[in-house]
């Protein structure tokens, strides 16, 4: 059980720090005009579609990585990660729907305006994670894309260390 419990919860750091690292590094190479619609805070549809293939990509991982530390023959544990992905997925979708935001457009730059200060200037990565405004489809696009992930990475690994989706060996019998 404790197995079980500790794969959800590793599959599911895997997912977050590989997010967090490839979105950043993609920031970094693309830069804030791939991600943003000129002047505003609106993420582009590129931009989305690199998160959700980086995304999809994360999800894998941590499904590999859940199955391979549950070892479970119903792989279980990997339909927990993959149902906590979905759930966690569109609760942030709905609370970033209901919540606003604080960002601002200055002569067509993205700014965001310090509250404490006043004082504006260009967006940065961790900013940009926090003040972006992605499409609503995108929002209720990822967690399903998560979803499959983890379920593809937890049935790739299962049907090679004799989970439930495994091939029978042959015998020396069947010869």
């Amino acid at each position: 059980m404790l197995r079980a419990i500790a794969s959800v919860i590793i599959g599911y750091v895997v997912i977050v720090v590989w997010v967090i690292v490839t979105m950043t590094v993609a920031w970094l190479v693309l830069g804030q005009s791939f991600a943003f619609t000129e002047g505003t805070t609106e993420i582009t549809t590129a931009w989305s579609v690199v998160a959700i293939v980086l995304g999809f990509v994360g999800a894998i991982i941590g499904g590999v990585t859940a199955a391979a530390i549950a070892r479970s023959p119903t792989n279980r544990p990997v339909k927990v990660l993959a149902g906590l992905v979905l759930v966690l997925g569109l609760v942030e979708g709905v609370l970033y729907l209901v919540g606003g935001d604080d960002a601002d457009t200055v002569e067509g730059e993205v700014v965001v305006e310090d509250e404490a200060t006043g004082e504006v200037g260009e967006i940065g990565v961790m900013e940009a994670a926090s003040k972006g405004e992605p499409p609503t489809w995108y929002l209720f696009t990822m967690p399903v894309v998560g979803l499959v992930g983890v379920l593809v990475g937890g049935g790739l690994l299962g049907s090679r260390t004799g989970g439930a989706a495994s091939v029978p060996r042959a015998s020396v019998d069947d010869a």
